[in-house]
């Protein structure tokens, strides 16, 4: 049996970062060295995650990790 990778296209729904639970925004910002992200509010964490996201470049054209 092949257990090799195939030409089927994979898709992942993300939901948007306003939706992420403030666990999530927070682990993002620690793993990101953002500066004080335990002491910021909601709005201010999920500013910080668009950034971040924002400021990624693409592996391949198309493809994002």
């Amino acid at each position: 049996m092949d257990v090799g990778m195939n030409d089927q296209t994979v898709i992942v729904s993300i939901p948007p970062v306003e939706e992420w639970p403030l666990k999530q925004l927070k682990s993002v910002c620690r793993h990101n060295k953002i500066k004080g992200y335990t002491k910021m509010d909601r709005e201010q964490l999920v500013q910080h995650v668009k950034e971040i996201i924002k400021s990624m470049k693409p592996i391949k054209e198309g493809e994002w990790i």
